[in-house]
């Protein structure tokens, strides 16, 4: 790879749980805290997308809300949070419900106005955007045997 800005897709896809919702979730999560704790150090705001339906993330979002959007999406409520210790705190410490999967359908980590890491569909994909080489490294070590990672550049080519 040469020095540059690249694009980073993450899915896990293999050993995969079925939920309660008949959604599929990762039967091991050892590589989402650290990825999703370098991330959060990085961004300036936190955006944390929930089913209507899903009481327990809900209730765990909604006293951080500093924003709730429950019109855009109707099936979804959409939360926007400062990062702030606690919030940090419990999406590093307690990110999981009984089953256990991620909490949250989809959490967005913005710097600046713009999504630059995403976890999505219970951590079972993840992105990040704008890399350099440093990080697709890092991103490349932190995949299990059962993920997936492509990765391209800012021309679209495949790395």
């Amino acid at each position: 790879m040469d020095m540059g800005k690249y694009s980073v897709f993450i899915v896990v896809n293999e050993r995969l749980r079925i939920g309660r919702n008949e959604l599929p979730y990762a039967s091991d999560y050892s590589f989402w805290i650290p990825l999703i704790s370098r991330y959060l150090a990085a961004s300036d705001t936190i955006r944390i997308d929930c089913w209507i339906d899903e009481e327990y993330a809900i209730n765990r979002v909604l006293p951080y809300a500093r924003q709730v959007d429950q019109e855009s999406n109707p099936y979804m409520k959409i939360f926007w949070l400062d990062k702030t210790p606690e919030v940090i705190d419990d999406i590093i410490l307690n990110p999981f419900d009984d089953e256990p999967k991620i909490a949250w359908f989809s959490i967005f980590l913005e710097k600046d106005g713009v999504v630059f890491f995403s976890s999505s569909h219970y951590g079972l994909e993840l992105s990040a955007s704008d890399v350099d080489e440093v990080e697709v490294e890092f991103l490349r070590k932190s995949v299990t045997p059962d993920m997936y990672i492509h990765v391209w550049d800012s021309a679209g080519r495949n790395c």
